[in-house]
């Protein structure tokens, strides 16, 4: 377990702390100055809690300065898997293994789309250094150490990727268990930023596993994110949040609620499972499954927690059935989720970067800071309409959703 302190991270040295048990040892003698305060003594370091009304020194944790290489922290892209490397520029459309087709809007390849799409983001990725570290995180006081150390590696995967679009001066994490709610609210109460419900209640909506979270901007205007993360076990899915989270910062950078539903929340999945979920599963087998699986949310009308029978499949197996779907999703104010935002948005943005790269699409988001007519701005970028972008996407869509 880690300390109910705030944890400054800091781009060389990792602290982990273990609980010390002894009863022996004296609190510092000074009287705590504010809930969440410090104060290391003769390497024990001893945080301000509140006990009732009091604010109090809670029991003191040993501080290990880690003296050894964190390979959790590494900060790395794993290569695809594949017995020979993507050609891009290769004239075949064949799709063979020896190289990829050409990847067009007319020949969105079901093998090779997906996997040309994240080797243009390890390139990209590989063409750039990791910033400092700039973001300050609070950890709950039941949150896993492990977790947070996995978190932190993934969180710094986000900054490298879109450092060339947005790096903040400062920006906030905050993590927390599904025990933590209380401490969660008292974080808020101090530094701001909320979502739609108090967090408190949103833990409770997820009595099976507590992996939310929502990017928002707190007090000064400062950009932050709070995650819940479950004690009671996480899944490689899980590995897309930060990195899905931090994207949506991203986003808010360049005016986030002018972008249309499919881009706002489907672009951050898209970036999460990339560069998350992938890089742990290189067959790209689990993002395609875990996109696949958010289709489930589709319930037009209704809340994406409780769909009903009918599938966002069976909406897309038609071309004007697939038009309807992301022409709702042009809306920047409806309910996202519930329209297929996730999974239909997370695919249409891997045609994108496969067929024109991140850089395009990153130029493309750059332009809802400053314009109010995103289709025109879409069709200056891709040399067509969304409209027509749509219909060439569809048969895709249904490939990779079915």
């Amino acid at each position: 377990m880690i300390r109910k302190a705030i944890i400054c991270l800091l781009a060389s040295t990792l602290l982990s702390s273990t609980l010390y048990a002894s009863a022996a040892i004296a609190a510092p003698s000074s009287k705590c100055s504010r809930i969440g305060a410090t104060k290391t003594v003769k390497s024990l370091k001893y945080t301000c809690v509140k006990s009732g009304r009091k604010i109090v020194w809670g029991k003191p944790k040993k501080v290990v300065k880690d003296k050894s290489k964190d390979q959790s922290l590494v900060v790395t892209l794993a290569p695809l898997s594949r017995t020979a490397p993507i050609n891009s520029s290769s004239s075949s459309n064949s799709g063979s293994s020896e190289s990829a087709p050409v990847i067009t809007f007319d020949n969105l390849n079901t093998t090779w789309t997906s996997k040309v799409s994240r080797s243009e983001l390890v390139t990209e990725f590989n063409k750039l250094r990791t910033p400092t570290d700039v973001v300050e995180i609070f950890a709950g006081p039941n949150v896993i150490s492990s977790d947070l150390n996995e978190e932190q590696r993934l969180l710094r995967i986000a900054t490298r990727m879109f450092s060339n679009y947005y790096l903040p001066a400062r920006y906030k994490a905050v993590y927390f268990s599904q025990t933590d709610g209380v401490w969660a609210e008292g974080i808020q109460t101090i530094h701001g930023g909320g979502g739609a419900n108090s967090i408190q209640t949103e833990i409770a909506r997820w009595p099976d596993g507590c992996n939310f979270a929502f990017a928002t901007t707190g007090f000064s205007s400062i950009p932050m994110y709070y995650q819940c993360m479950d004690t009671r076990g996480r899944s490689i899915f899980d590995k897309q949040t930060a990195i899905h989270e931090y994207f949506h910062l991203v986003q808010q950078n360049y005016l986030i609620n002018k972008m249309p539903c499919w881009m706002k929340e489907g672009s951050a999945i898209y970036f999460g499972s990339f560069l998350g979920i992938y890089d742990s599963d290189t067959s790209g087998d689990s993002s395609k499954n875990f996109i696949k699986g958010l289709t489930f949310q589709y319930n037009p009308g209704g809340t994406y927690q409780n769909p009903p029978n009918t599938r966002l499949t069976d909406k897309i197996q038609t071309d004007s059935g697939v038009n309807d779907v992301l022409t709702a999703l042009e809306s920047p104010t409806a309910e996202c989720l519930s329209l297929g935002a996730y999974s239909v948005g997370a695919t249409a943005t891997d045609a994108l970067i496969a067929v024109k790269g991140f850089n395009k699409y990153m130029d493309f988001v750059s332009t809802f800071r400053t314009s109010s007519d995103w289709k025109a701005d879409f069709t200056n970028t891709y040399g067509m309409s969304p409209d027509e972008f749509y219909l060439k996407l569809a048969p895709y869509l249904r490939a990779r959703l079915n």
